[in-house]
């Protein structure tokens, strides 16, 4: 059944390598992984928990955006191969990049900084067309090519738009299971 009542927009945001994070826990316990393995915890656990999300408002008529965080600049690496890891996103809405590591941010950093915030303002000052407004595609199950909005992508400063089924090949494998530890491991 359909909601009788107005739902707020939904933005869904998950980050192209949200292990990098966990392998600094993992380390500390003496636990040991597979690249698979990671690759599915960060499918099950964040990828396609995303899609799930922003399918799951589209199916009651809820506007909604997609997006993925790839942002890797040398300020916020915790450890060569950490990439776009869960959180490093957030810095970068502040504009907080090199308070990770001490390294200064690069000009193209700051400039991508400058874009997040802005976007993240015309999100939440206008959810219903803000992000429409600056050009960013809503998500369409039917016509999905090209409405995942890529953020930071290759260490761009806008953002690109990308097809989302190349990253969500694995989630029919999962069986609609985002939880890690039914299909992630």
């Amino acid at each position: 059944m359909l909601p009788t009542h107005p739902s707020q927009p939904y933005l869904a945001n998950s980050n192209d390598y949200e292990p990098g994070f966990y392998h600094i826990s993992a380390f500390a316990n003496n636990i040991s992984l597979s690249n698979a393995a990671w690759d599915r915890f960060n499918l099950a656990g964040f990828t396609c928990a995303s899609k799930n999300a922003v399918e799951d408002r589209m199916a009651y008529a809820v506007p909604a955006w997609q997006s993925r965080y790839f942002g890797d600049w040398d300020s916020q690496r915790l450890y060569s191969g950490s990439g776009a890891y869960h959180g490093s996103d957030i810095p970068m809405l502040f504009g907080s990049g090199e308070e990770v590591t001490g390294i200064p941010n690069s000009e193209a950093q700051d400039q991508y900084s400058r874009y997040m915030g802005a976007v993240w303002v015309a999100f939440a000052s206008d959810p219903r067309h803000g992000l429409e407004n600056i050009g960013w595609p809503a998500f369409n199950p039917s016509k999905p090519k090209r409405t995942l909005v890529g953020l930071g992508y290759k260490n761009g400063t806008l953002a690109n738009f990308l097809d989302p089924v190349e990253f969500e090949k694995g989630c029919a494998a999962l069986h609609g299971s985002s939880l890690p530890g039914k299909g992630g491991f």
